[in-house]
């Protein structure tokens, strides 16, 4: 059933790790409002950001 090579495995595995490590759409976001505005408004982003995720559950 799951008779993958070992190259299947390692390049499957290669990808979800990158794919985990890279900053999403939120992270840019954050950046670009830190960039722009300086330190405090990019913690308010961050907050703005958590609360939404939080009322998501």
């Amino acid at each position: 059933m799951f008779d993958y090579p070992l190259s299947h495995w390692t390049a499957f595995f290669t990808a979800a790790i990158l794919l985990n490590l890279s900053p999403g759409p939120d992270m840019a976001f954050i950046l670009g409002q830190t960039v722009k505005r300086g330190i405090p408004s990019g913690f308010s982003a961050m907050s703005g950001i958590w609360t939404a995720d939080l009322e998501l559950c």
